[in-house]
């Protein structure tokens, strides 16, 4: 595998890993920036990426500073490091993290229900606006340089804002594009604008047992 920076006749090459199932994704509850472990599935999800980024050389490679990011990264892509930034954690989810989404309808349905209708316009109750957490991965995005190939371990909120920052934003609608959990998604971004090269897929994990419901939102 190549550890220099190469130049990439396309210009830069994201490869964007959306994390594994987690404990909370199994037990439906709000993940944000809490730092809850990979499930089994989870790990075994990971480790079905290996062959597929094992096969490309990376510039360089990032994660989030959560564990479930970071664990993704280490089973997935085994002897490579990957630089931890705090800029790739999901959105915070304030006072929701950690309880069960049901948990949260019930006390705080008005403004869950407002961000389930627009989470562009609506935060969750003592969390992050979706404008900071697009501010905070768009300036990592344009810290990478216009040239090479950028593999990062991250999480779905994250990766939407990136789609988003390209395609614009969705109208009348919560999501545009889906990004299951151990999802890879690749853009290439150069002189003539972007490319969406794959999003959320997932053709490594065919003979798993399906996804949970739980497991398809974005954190």
């Amino acid at each position: 595998m190549r550890e220099h920076a190469t130049e990439h006749a396309g210009g830069l090459e994201l490869w964007l890993v959306r994390h594994g199932e987690s404990l909370w994704n199994l037990e439906g509850r709000v993940q944000g920036q809490g730092d809850p472990a990979l499930s089994d599935r989870g790990r075994e999800a990971a480790r079905r990426l290996r062959p597929r980024l094992q096969r490309a050389a990376f510039d360089a490679v990032f994660t989030s500073d959560l564990a479930r990011a970071r664990e993704t990264a280490r089973l997935a892509l085994p002897g490579r490091s990957a630089v931890p930034d705090a800029r790739l954690r999901e959105l915070a989810f304030g006072r929701w993290e950690g309880r069960r989404w049901q948990e949260v309808a019930a006390s705080d349905g008005t403004a869950l229900g407002a961000w389930y209708d627009d989470p562009y316009a609506h935060a969750p109750t003592g969390g992050e606006r979706y404008e900071a957490l697009l501010a905070r991965v768009t300036a990592w995005r344009r810290e990478l340089g216009a040239r090479g190939r950028v593999l990062a371990f991250t999480h779905g909120g994250p990766i939407l804002a990136l789609l988003y920052s390209l395609t614009g934003t969705p109208q009348g609608g919560r999501w545009r594009f889906a990004v299951p959990p151990a999802s890879l998604s690749k853009l290439v971004l150069g002189d003539r604008g972007a490319i969406l090269q794959t999003v959320g897929d997932v053709a490594h994990l065919e003979d798993l047992p399906p996804e949970d419901a739980r497991a398809q939102g974005p954190a």
